[in-house]
């Protein structure tokens, strides 16, 4: 919902499919594009079909360790704290894993000679300005305003603790 929305949002029409029916969307003309990350687009051989890939990662992929809260709360405090530890273990070596995967996916498609197109400052601060209306219209449907507010607290603390680009 959250990526439609944003694709709404910038005008892009959309049609969800099933994984499966993506190669066949892009072979028929049904569909002209893809939304994915590189490794993705290998993986399904989606890039087999495309020219053009924009070079600018729009988001990361969501994913969670879930238990249920009385599960959790069986625990011992000390294998709690155990479970919090080596989750965070390999959750950090998980994203370093796939961000290095999606580099070597960049480079294979470029091989293959996809043209990877950066955007421009303008095309920047254009997908900034319709990501915070996005964030906006997701509101109550998906999450409360007090969370985003949360969110986006975090992120700017943790955005201040990284070195300038």
């Amino acid at each position: 919902p959250v990526a439609g929305t944003f694709f709404n949002t910038v005008g892009i029409k959309t049609y969800p499919l099933h994984l499966m029916d993506v190669n066949t969307g892009l072979e028929t003309g049904m569909i002209d594009s893809f939304y994915s990350p590189p490794l993705g687009a290998i993986a399904f051989q989606w890039h087999s079909k495309i020219r053009y890939m924009l070079d600018y990662p729009m988001v990361n992929s969501t994913g969670a360790l879930v238990m249920k809260k009385d599960v959790f709360d069986s625990l011992s405090l000390k294998n709690q704290e155990i479970l919090k530890s080596v989750a965070r273990e390999y959750c950090d070596k998980l994203i370093q894993l796939s961000r290095k995967d999606n580099l070597e996916a960049i480079t294979v498609m470029k091989a293959a000679g996809i043209k990877v197109i950066p955007p421009s400052n303008e095309q920047i601060l254009s997908f900034k300005e319709n990501a915070k209306r996005s964030y906006l219209k997701n509101i109550p449907e998906l999450y409360t305003r007090d969370l985003l507010n949360q969110v986006q607290n975090i992120l700017k603390e943790y955005r201040q603790t990284l070195p300038p680009a």
